[in-house]
């Protein structure tokens, strides 16, 4: 019913899927930052995510954190729903190699912080924040705004 239609670029279906790091080594363009800051990702068949908390399993296009899946995060009755899901659709999965958070304090108490930045033709344009009194952001996580201290003279005027 929005007055303002909302759409993502046809190239969206590569560079916001999860599942790029899996064709990186074929695209023959150089990629510094992605691959330096991007937890290692795997096809679900080649990751022990089985065996090994040390990795979870997302939807190629998921979205702040609703399918993110792993035995410590979930009900056994889900984690066997997902199971079976990650088996019956194992393309629509990536295996990723989770990463440690530090928590910052709020008035609330510790909550664990996610940063995301907005870019329009590959130029930063904005920046969203979430927090979440667990390690793992999800889609139950707070928006917070994000401010930016700028404290240079010259700028401000």
């Amino acid at each position: 019913d929005a007055l303002t239609p909302v759409a993502n670029p046809g190239s969206a279906i590569l560079t916001e899927s999860k599942c790029l790091p899996l064709i990186w080594n074929s695209l023959n363009i150089p990629l510094r930052a992605w691959p330096q800051y991007l937890p290692e990702t795997r096809k679900p068949s080649r990751a022990p995510w089985r065996t090994d908390d040390a990795w979870l399993l997302k939807t190629a296009f998921c979205n702040t954190g609703d399918s993110v899946s792993a035995r410590s995060l979930l009900s056994k009755k889900e984690w066997q729903r997902r199971t079976w899901d990650i088996w019956l659709h194992p393309t629509q999965w990536i295996a990723q190699r989770r990463f440690g958070c530090l928590s910052v304090c709020t008035p609330p108490g510790p909550m664990f912080p996610c940063i995301g930045i907005f870019t329009i033709d590959g130029r930063a344009c904005g920046a969203y924040g979430r927090l979440s009194p667990k390690p793992h952001i999800d889609y139950s996580a707070i928006d917070v705004a994000v401010l930016i201290e700028n404290d240079s003279p010259e700028k401000l005027s």
